[in-house]
């Protein structure tokens, strides 16, 4: 009689258990640039917990959302276990602006580079070809049922 004491005794520790949700500790591990702040709580394997990451977003758009760092989003995600530090962010940041300038500096380059082929009275190639006449001296062969322009057919010419 005293086991059965004691079974039911720990079904009713356990549905006493299943009203109360545990507690399990939420710590603010970073907050970015932005403004987000990111949280994570801690798993416990012996009540069968499981841990989590997340962000708190600035702005509390339910519909949009928020912008995550790449650093930041590669935590959240569980690619990487420790959250990036401020000395990180500060390298990627920069070397993101060097690398912007730097492909600023090549579309300048080429644009310089291409204006000197053309003259000023030079006319492009392609000006002024809107028809299926204007089409005739081009490169591109014409076959019967081809529609150089949207809606009319030509012929071979």
């Amino acid at each position: 009689m005293s086991r059965r004491i004691s079974v039911l005794g720990q079904v009713l520790k356990n549905l006493r258990n299943s009203f109360s949700a545990p507690k399990q500790t939420v710590t603010l591990v970073g907050e970015d640039h932005l403004g987000n702040r990111y949280f994570l709580k801690e798993a416990d394997p012996k009540r069968n917990l499981r841990g989590g990451r997340w962000v708190e977003p600035v702005n509390n758009d339910q519909f949009k959302p928020p912008e995550v760092p790449v650093e930041w989003e590669a935590w959240l995600r569980g690619r990487r276990d420790d959250p990036p530090t401020q000395q990180e962010l500060d390298k990627n940041h920069a070397l993101m602006l060097r690398t912007l300038r730097r492909a600023q500096e090549l579309e300048d380059k080429s644009k310089q580079a291409e204006e000197p082929l053309l003259g000023e009275g030079d006319s492009k190639p392609w000006d002024g070809v809107t028809s299926d006449a204007d089409m005739r001296g081009s490169k591109f062969p014409v076959y019967d049922g081809m529609e150089t322009t949207p809606g009319l057919k030509s012929g071979k010419r």
